[in-house]
């Protein structure tokens, strides 16, 4: 689970840099190392970029608040000691410096077998009533985790990638005024894991463009 938590940031962040010079490069020549001389860590990244791209720093710190995984145990025996849990949530903040929020667990219920061409029967049971009230638990708990209040009215909260696309090419014919006191390669880059918050900086900056409102 840790090795697959690691290669989900590290795939993520070779996407948001691939088109930086420097620090996709630094991402790219890591990657093609073996296992065993991988060095990668979110701090090892931070001391890189301050040496490499100084002004790239803010938008990885901002990177690592936005990476949270979700951890959901599947059918787990009531009363079961989460030691391997507490172990995992430590192993990816000392190695990684990425937080893991365990969000519940999915209890081990036998008589599913006797529902499953009938899920919906087994959920309104006696007996599948616990493994319903964990599923929404765990749909709470995420829906917590993840609820903003930024997006404007009308704006869009999700992009298709040629969509990203299309807006990031649009940010680098607009004035450099428009990004006055800010950055703008940041700004593109975010497009890559923040697209309403980039949304909403140009808006705001009094930009629109089709792709922004919702069809």
């Amino acid at each position: 689970m840790h090795g697959f938590i690691k290669g989900a940031l590290f795939r993520k962040l070779q996407s948001i840099f691939r088109n930086h010079h420097e620090i996709g490069a630094i991402i790219d020549s890591e990657a093609k190392k073996a296992d065993d001389e991988k060095k990668f860590t979110l701090d090892w990244l931070t001391g890189k970029v301050r040496d490499a791209a100084p002004d790239m720093l803010p938008l990885v710190e901002e990177i690592e608040k936005d990476f949270n995984p979700a951890l959901v145990l599947n059918r787990t025996a009531e009363g079961r000691d989460h030691t391997l849990v507490k172990n995992l949530i430590m192993l990816c903040s000392d190695k990684l410096g990425v937080s893991l929020d365990h969000v519940g667990n999915i209890p081990d219920m036998p008589d599913i077998y006797n529902y499953l061409l009938d899920i919906p029967g087994f959920l309104g049971s006696k007996s599948g009533r616990p493994y319903l009230d964990s599923v929404n638990r765990i749909k709470n708990n995420l829906l917590s985790a993840s609820a903003v209040d930024r997006e404007m009215a009308g704006t869009r909260a999700s992009f298709s990638d040629s969509e990203v696309e299309e807006i990031i090419n649009f940010m680098e014919g607009l004035d450099e005024k428009i990004f006055s006191g800010t950055n703008r390669n940041a700004w593109k880059l975010r497009m890559y894991f923040k697209p309403a918050d980039v949304v909403n900086f140009l808006i705001s900056r009094g930009i629109t463009h089709d792709a922004f409102y919702s069809q």
